[in-house]
């Protein structure tokens, strides 16, 4: 635990404390954004095979409607009633 009175008595330890806080604090938000990152590649991957082998620009739209489509029926689906977040 830092005891920042002590620290304020010495600008050099405050500066210093408050660097290795920051530095923390960034390493913590790219390491969130590295295990999001990878849920999403884990979690698109199988869409990514189906999608492999559509040729046209019309399968694809297709496949991309009914991801759209389920994604959606499962999100209205959750909602609370009334429509409220």
């Amino acid at each position: 635990m830092t005891d920042f009175r002590v620290l304020a008595a010495s600008t050099i330890g405050f500066d210093s404390e408050l660097a290795r806080l920051s530095g923390d604090c960034d390493r913590l938000n790219a390491e969130r954004d590295d295990a999001r990152r990878n849920a999403l590649d884990e979690a698109i991957a199988p869409l990514l095979e189906l999608a492999a082998p559509l040729r046209t620009g019309a399968q694809r739209d297709a496949l991309a409607a009914c991801v759209i489509r389920k994604l959606h029926s499962a999100w209205a689906a959750r909602k609370p009633a009334g429509g409220g977040q």
